[in-house]
């Protein structure tokens, strides 16, 4: 997994972590059922690695988790 043990990553390391498109992972998050991801500034969105690790280990019960 190209995920660090702890913190925020960009977008591509949660693209090759899940094995998901870019458009899949937002598609996800608009319905709730992908962690959203965290506005740093206006061009800069990180995810928080607990939530996509969580999401990683079970996709399907990841909305019930939250």
């Amino acid at each position: 997994m190209n995920l660090p043990q702890e913190g925020r990553v960009r977008l591509p390391s949660v693209l090759a972590a899940c094995g998901i498109s870019k458009s899949t992972v937002l598609r996800l998050v608009a319905a709730g059922r992908f962690p959203p991801p965290i506005a740093i500034g206006s061009r800069l969105n990180l995810w928080d690695v607990a939530a996509v690790r969580a999401w990683i280990a079970d996709p399907e019960m990841w909305r019930a988790q939250q």
